[in-house]
């Protein structure tokens, strides 16, 4: 299962309505490097399945839509880069 990939984040989430989203690592290299950086972690230490929870990222940087069957999709504004 994958987790918060940022140092000292607890690695358990449960994903249900209301709780956290978690997002891959951008492909824009200057934009990865920067969640790199925030996530104290090296391309040779990146695994596949890590990822940034969105409690790292500002109300402002999160997308939220509600689809007919009452679920949201979370999903980050273009450039959004973890700060918290």
């Amino acid at each position: 299962v994958p987790g918060c990939s940022v140092r000292n984040n607890t690695r358990e989430y449960k994903l249900s309505a209301g709780s956290l989203a978690l997002f891959t690592f951008p492909r824009n290299a200057n934009q990865r490097a920067e969640w790199l950086l925030f996530c104290s972690t090296t391309e040779d230490e990146l695994k596949k399945n890590d990822r940034v929870c969105s409690k790292h990222f500002e109300e402002t940087d999160l997308h939220r839509e509600s689809t007919p069957s009452g679920k949201t999709i979370v999903s980050l504004n273009p450039g959004s880069v973890p700060r918290r």
